[in-house]
């Protein structure tokens, strides 16, 4: 089932598509917005115990998107560079 904490949601340029960003740091894709991964535990990025997504900002091009968590960390996938934590 899918949880039933906060989210946020981001569509793609084309309007085919969206991203789904929970408040534990999983993503899900949906459409032509292609799952890029995540912060959430058991994630090769996972954020620390305890933080939460408080950001979610996708690239212009829709090629990625950045993740930011309660306690300022920045995660980055696909063309969405890293430019240091918040």
């Amino acid at each position: 089932s899918f949880p039933t904490r906060r989210s946020s949601d981001l569509s793609t340029p084309s309007g085919n598509g969206y991203w789904i960003c929970r408040a534990d740091g999983s993503v899900w894709s949906f459409g032509d917005a292609q799952y890029l991964g995540g912060c959430n535990p058991g994630a090769s990025a996972a954020m620390p115990a305890g933080e939460t997504v408080t950001g979610f900002a996708s690239h212009p091009g829709a090629q990625g998107y950045w993740i930011h968590t309660s306690g300022n960390h920045v995660y980055a996938f696909g063309q969405a560079g890293y430019h240091g934590a918040a």
